[in-house]
């Protein structure tokens, strides 16, 4: 098997034959908090990607429940974490029902969220071992889970940006954001848990660090590198400055020599390390039905001579 380039959709009729159209046949399911209030929504949606030939390799979990809040693992408040554990094995169940491959994926978030104005550097660092350690109890649950129902998921975890701008105020990630991801994964050897590298989120930590000569000074090769061995799954979309607001997130790749250069950085690096896996363009769009920023990434990565991995 090879790298395999596919794009993201939801399970609807209109979203799945635009990607088609632009060239892909493979899906990563986008799903939100009302996905899962339709208890059909499994069944209809195989049905459509049958009708289509279209096949799904991943489902991404909710990223925000019903008060917006983010769902993600190793959440301090009991609730919140009841809540998200539920959600997510929704979304393992309906990866195993709409993902005929054999090991389908959930990506799921690395928490550790916060707005930066309310806690100083003690208080952070006092949460994070905390929040760490729930980060753990929460993938040997859910690894167990996994294990005992659908055992072919993989349940992948994403890593963050550096920071972003919601309703006014900055929040950061209290881990999760660099090299400490994988180091967890590495650490637990659970049998199904995995790390999803998410490339607009990396380089946005990598373009932070070109502000200070005292950081790592951190590449994007660098983080390819450091997840290689942890991998199931790429998010590759290009991004401006700190991807921090949602006009600079999930950029796609243009025929530029910058864009060329830090494209060509990714697959070639992918390639050294050995990654034969799953590719999804994650790329944002005005119009889901009409995706041309998908068509753009796609076209540059022919161009360069990567039409290959394209499914």
């Amino acid at each position: 098997m090879s790298m395999m380039i596919g794009g993201k959709s939801k399970l609807e009729f209109n979203q799945l034959m635009d990607r088609k159209q632009k060239g892909v046949d493979s899906i990563e399911v986008y799903t939100d908090i009302k996905t899962f209030m339709v208890p059909t929504n499994s069944n209809d949606g195989l049905k459509l990607l049958n009708e289509l030939d279209m096949t799904a390799y991943a489902v991404h979990a909710p990223m925000r429940n019903e008060e917006n809040w983010h769902i993600s693992v190793g959440n301090l408040t009991s609730n919140e974490r009841a809540r998200n554990l539920n959600i997510i094995k929704q979304s393992i169940e309906m990866a195993h029902h709409v993902c005929k491959v054999d090991n389908p994926i959930v990506i799921i978030h690395a928490g550790g969220h916060y707005e930066l104005e309310l806690y100083s550097k003690f208080d952070l660092i006092n949460r994070r071992t905390k929040e760490i350690d729930m980060l753990k109890k929460d993938l040997q649950y859910l690894n167990n889970y996994i294990i005992s129902k659908y055992p072919s998921v993989i349940l992948g975890i994403e890593n963050h940006c550096i920071f972003t701008y919601e309703n006014g105020k900055v929040y950061g990630f209290n881990y999760g954001k660099d090299f400490d991801l994988p180091e967890v994964i590495r650490s637990l050897k659970l049998s199904n848990i995995k790390a999803v590298l998410d490339i607009c989120h990396a380089q946005s930590v990598c373009n932070y660090d070109k502000l200070d000569v005292t950081k790592k000074n951190r590449k994007i090769e660098d983080f390819i590198r450091a997840y290689s061995d942890t991998l199931c799954l790429i998010h590759l979309a290009n991004v401006k400055d700190f991807g921090e607001i949602e006009e600079k997130h999930g950029t796609p790749f243009h025929e530029t020599p910058n864009d060329i250069d830090r494209l060509k950085k990714v697959i070639k690096t992918l390639e050294e390390t050995g990654y034969k896996g799953r590719i999804t363009l994650e790329i944002l769009e005005k119009d889901h039905t009409n995706a041309l920023n998908l068509k753009t990434t796609i076209n540059t990565i022919k161009n360069i001579g990567y039409e290959k991995y394209i499914y």
